[in-house]
């Protein structure tokens, strides 16, 4: 494969520009009115996407392209560095701000009991989640411009620079300064090529600097905690747009003591395969994320979710609660009680049962064995514990259990033990902690062999016997 990319510039326009794995040189010609740019490549071999691929890996031949001076519908700006950039989104933004009495009178209204600046955001930011929504709106200077404050008021609903320009305006009318912050967002951190200024984003969010503390305001949600980024702008460089220009900062990343998934399984079994089970599952940090958008859902629909959820043959749903805990570090607690056909099969008089049937490991496609890029098992940072009591049906003895099991490796590790209790039930703990480290190429066969040596052990049985 081959192909080519010019660039024809009046003379003195000046263009940026950055070829990333390409290796063949950039040529520029200077012609008599216009200067051209060109960038080759060739004899390139078709590639195939790698599973666990890290998210910063070049993998193509790529071409970043950025003016130094530029003009949108009147608006110039100046693109050399991130602090004249930042003007330019800054005369973007002048105006934008006008607030209408009514909005002043409701921010005034809301704080005047707060006795410090932490509440009187609390309060702003819940008012903003309660009466406005998403709604994209980017019609010409529209995918730059925030629409005004009093257009977001009287209309209840703006795109992420509307909301985030309608929350920095109520703030603002109480004394408290935010910082307008422009952001890569995703579940897929993309690292901003932070030595090449130009617009490498695709969203906008508020940071609030207070004095012993600095809030992130996700102003697009209605339901996420306030200072709550989850894995959608957390861990990754973003540019303040301050009032002088603009700087890079780095957002928090979640750590391996943030992120927890705790279960808690209690399952009495009976002499026909068949369970009652009573559950308990806790989530923390980015993992609140898989649950926190049932908050606002109705009982038909959090019921359907579990339906969806829970892998298991034959099974009724008997009753099921969800718990939502708003903080910093948000956390959510899901209860079920499940009545099971088929928890385990039996064979004459026998019963093989899966211990982890609910929370097994699924091998992925690891495709083809040949690597070309850097391996990366997990997007995040995280720990999860799984703990199981199996009482016994009558007349019923354990025949066989797995043997304990743990593996360790630099993507993470993985225990799992079983242990016979006093009064004949059966105890099971399982750990297992994902990193989100990048390692070398060369590192895939490990991790294919973790991952393989994980789905044996979820997959073990436990056999019982009937004593009569």
């Amino acid at each position: 494969m081959q192909a080519s990319f010019t660039v024809v510039a009046p003379k003195g326009f000046g263009i940026r520009y950055r070829p990333i794995a390409i290796t063949e040189e950039t040529q520029i010609f200077h012609e008599d009115k216009n200067d051209r740019y060109e960038w080759k490549v060739s004899l390139l071999k078709a590639s195939k996407d790698e599973a666990f691929t890290a998210a910063d890996e070049n993998h193509f031949p790529k071409l970043r392209l950025a003016p130094v001076k530029f003009e949108i519908e009147g608006y110039k700006g100046d693109m050399s560095s991130w602090n004249t950039y930042s003007q330019f989104i800054n005369l973007l933004n002048v105006g934008r701000d006008d607030i209408t009495p009514s909005l002043k009178a409701k921010a005034a209204e809301l704080t005047q009991d707060c006795k410090d600046d932490h509440c009187k955001v609390e309060k702003i930011y819940s008012f903003l989640q309660n009466n406005t929504r998403y709604v994209g709106v980017q019609l010409g200077i529209g995918s730059w411009q925030p629409i005004k404050a009093s257009d977001v008021e009287a209309h209840k609903y703006g795109d992420c620079k509307a909301l985030t320009n309608y929350m920095q305006t109520m703030l603002k009318s109480v004394g408290i300064a935010s910082i307008y912050t422009l952001v890569h967002a995703g579940d897929d951190v993309v690292p901003i090529q932070t030595d090449f200024p130009d617009n490498q984003f695709n969203h906008v969010f508020v940071c609030v600097p207070l004095q012993n503390d600095t809030l992130w305001l996700e102003c697009t949600s209605q339901n996420r905690p306030i200072n709550y980024l989850g894995d959608w702008t957390d861990d990754r460089d973003v540019l303040l747009v301050t009032p002088e220009g603009g700087k890079i900062a780095h957002t928090r990343a979640y750590s391996l003591n943030d992120n927890l998934l705790s279960t808690r399984y209690n399952i009495k079994l009976d002499d026909t395969g068949g369970a009652q089970l009573e559950s308990s599952i806790f989530y923390k940090g980015i993992l609140f994320d898989k649950v926190s958008n049932l908050e606002d859902k109705s009982k038909d629909e959090q019921k359907k979710w579990l339906l969806e959820k829970i892998e298991l043959p034959g099974f009724d749903v008997q009753s099921f609660d969800f718990q939502f805990m708003k903080s910093s570090v948000p956390s959510a607690r899901e209860k079920y009680s499940l009545k099971m056909e088929k928890y385990g099969s039996k064979s004459g008089k026998r019963i093989f049962f899966q211990p982890n049937a609910l929370n097994r490991f699924k091998l992925p496609d690891f495709g083809d064995s040949a690597r070309l890029y850097k391996v990366q098992a997990g997007k995040f940072d995280y720990a999860a514990t799984d703990t199981a009591l199996f009482q016994l049906p009558a007349n019923y003895a354990v025949e066989s259990m797995p043997e304990n099991k743990e593996f360790h490796s630099v993507f993470g590790d993985y225990k799992a033990t079983y242990e016979k209790l006093a009064d004949g039930s059966i105890r099971f703990i399982r750990t297992r902690t994902c990193l989100k480290t990048i390692q070398p190429k060369e590192k895939y066969a490990e991790l294919k062999d973790y991952m393989k040596k994980i789905a044996t052990a979820d997959a073990a049985k436990i056999a019982l016997v009937s004593k009569t």
